[in-house]
């Protein structure tokens, strides 16, 4: 009797999606003759040998998924262990965690609410700006070298500030609300705080005068306590985030997983936090094709400024020279590095794109853009 047999390719053996670990072996489908069989995690994803197929078959009966099957309930093959490395890595990214820890929010705030309160306030800077509506994205360009020749950086650099101005605007308005509870309220106060620090420190104003003037101009509670610490509010908001940044009580990671996102009038309701903004062009190879668009990218663009690197304070961000503009360019060479460089079998694209949106409450098998 004739047995057809699928020729060997790399198959998911056991995979943690959300601990970003997992076996894989060179097999044919649905079997366990493997040739070789290798264990890889996030961070360095370095494929380790493993002796035999049984230790990831018996990684299922402790809390690994087996395997990784299509919608026709078929196994998923890999050409290469690359692409094995790149659905675990994206995978990872898609559960939420992001770049550089496994930080989850230090606190809740309500929804945001498309076109309203910050939403508006970036919608008048997408209006005011002749960039904002430029397509960047061209297929095959991995370093963002048509968003460097069409945009000119000091344009990008400044959308990339309006819209963080537009988080604090959402993170002052949920603030004076009454949805909080008294011990969410008191942290989410304090993260505000730490917020404007992070983004100070990460030059999104050039000087710490063009904070102020936002602050004034938009009556900000929390910006003017901070403010009128001193008569001298430049000198004062300055030394209070040198003096405590190594104080703080939450961290980078954290603050941007619980740091509101601002929505424009058409924007998914579902991107109610600005780590979700990171996550998905991470994790969905297709985000960026079907959001070309200069506005779409700089929510990205803010949350990258923010993760690709962090100065130890805010006197040394203010005393190197590095200008925003170089940080915002900075955060481009980031992403280039972090976004998907590996293609995945269409299978694998599917159901990587399909579990990254359902991390955020979109039903099974929709494609919201």
């Amino acid at each position: 009797m004739e047995v057809n047999e699928t020729p060997p390719a790399w198959y998911l053996d056991a995979w943690a999606v959300r601990d970003g670990v997992a076996f894989a072996s060179v097999r044919p489908a649905n079997s366990v003759d493997a040739r070789n069989t290798v264990f890889v995690s996030v961070p360095d994803l370095q494929p380790t040998p493993v002796g035999r197929i049984t230790t990831a078959l018996g990684a299922t009966r402790r809390g690994f998924q087996a395997g990784l099957r299509d919608y026709d309930g078929e196994e998923v093959a890999f050409d290469s262990l690359a692409q094995v490395r790149e659905i675990v890595r994206r995978g990872y990214l898609g559960g939420g965690l992001g770049p550089g820890g496994a930080a989850t929010p230090a606190f809740p705030l309500p929804p945001t609410e498309p076109g309203v309160g910050g939403g508006a306030y970036f919608g008048d800077a997408v209006a005011e700006s002749a960039w904002a509506d430029t397509r960047w994205y061209e297929e095959g360009d991995r370093e963002f070298q048509v968003l460097r020749q069409r945009v000119p950086m000091p344009e990008l650099t400044r959308l990339v500030q309006r819209f963080a101005e537009a988080t604090i605007l959402e993170w002052e308005l949920a603030l004076r609300g009454t949805t909080l509870a008294h011990d969410d309220h008191r942290r989410a106060q304090w993260g505000l705080r730490e917020w404007y620090l992070l983004l100070l420190s990460h030059k999104i104003w050039a000087e710490t005068s063009e904070l102020e003037h936002f602050v004034y101009a938009n009556s900000c509670s929390i910006g003017n306590q901070l403010l009128q610490a001193s008569d001298n509010p430049s000198f004062r908001l300055h030394l209070w985030g040198h003096l405590t940044y190594e104080q703080r009580r939450f961290s980078d990671q954290a603050l941007l997983q619980s740091a509101p996102c601002p929505l424009l009038s058409n924007w998914n309701p579902l991107m109610s936090r600005l780590i979700y903004k990171l996550l998905l062009p991470l994790s969905d190879a297709g985000y960026f094709p079907h959001n070309p668009e200069v506005r779409e990218l700089t929510p990205t663009l803010l949350a990258a400024v923010l993760s690709a690197s962090t100065p130890p304070s805010l006197h040394t961000a203010f005393s190197d020279g590095v200008s925003s503009e170089e940080m915002v360019d900075q955060a481009l060479s980031w992403l280039a590095v972090q976004t998907s460089q590996v293609e995945l079998p269409p299978a694998a694209e599917m159901l990587i794109h399909d579990y990254a949106w359902n991390q955020l409450g979109a039903p099974p098998r929709s494609v919201p853009e």
